[in-house]
């Protein structure tokens, strides 16, 4: 058991979910980052699209698995933040 800010000892139980929430919430702040890390990208190639510049193949496909990436990513951290329940899915 590891003391609480109190000074009390923690529950062992408790300690876990504490940790566990701990590492969730990191874990999420990355994926966020690495979303907004994205946009840039997505935005750049959606305003060459819309001047009427030729866009690659290659290039689209890049944007269109970044754009699932990112759907998967906030469907990964929405249940993080809400976990599926047997009602809900």
């Amino acid at each position: 058991m590891t003391n609480s800010p109190e000074g009390q000892s923690m529950d062992p139980l408790i300690e876990a979910e504490v940790l566990k929430f701990e590492i969730s919430k990191k874990m999420v702040m990355g994926k966020i980052s690495w979303i907004q890390k994205q946009f840039p990208i997505i935005t750049d190639i959606v305003k060459d699209i819309e001047m009427g510049e030729r866009i690659g193949d290659k290039e689209l496909q890049e944007t269109a698995d970044n754009l699932s990436k990112i759907e998967n990513e906030i469907s990964s951290i929405y249940e993080r933040i809400i976990p599926p329940t047997d009602l809900g899915r």
